[in-house]
């Protein structure tokens, strides 16, 4: 076992300090840097609802700074909903043929 170069003692392999006269015997790795992140209203998730991809755009560029991981969540939400609502128009014209009549008489 070495010896601390302070008291002269033995301690052991992994030890930091010194258990006998708390002597830093090895660096202490600092705290990891965490990146503070502001808080998102939920009102902000009313604009990739109802603007879509526009409104996806807006909350990502007016919150990428406060909190990026709800930003870039907001964004994706607008991509998707541009996505998903012509599906289901389509899927639920296919289903029930609500809109077929329409274009009938088109040649």
């Amino acid at each position: 076992m070495p010896l601390c170069p302070k008291c002269g003692k033995e301690y052991p392999w992994d030890s930091v300090f010194c258990p006998h006269c708390r002597y830093q015997l090895k660096a202490v790795p600092p705290p990891p840097k965490v990146e503070p992140t502001m808080e998102v209203s939920a009102k902000w998730w009313l604009l990739p609802i109802c603007l879509s991809i526009f409104g996806g755009v807006i909350a990502y560029l007016a919150n990428r700074h406060r909190n990026s991981k709800t930003a870039k969540r907001q964004l994706l939400l607008g991509i998707i909903l541009v996505i998903e609502i012509p599906l289901v128009i389509f899927a639920y014209d296919y289903v029930t043929g609500l809109f077929s009549h329409m274009f009938s008489g088109m040649p």
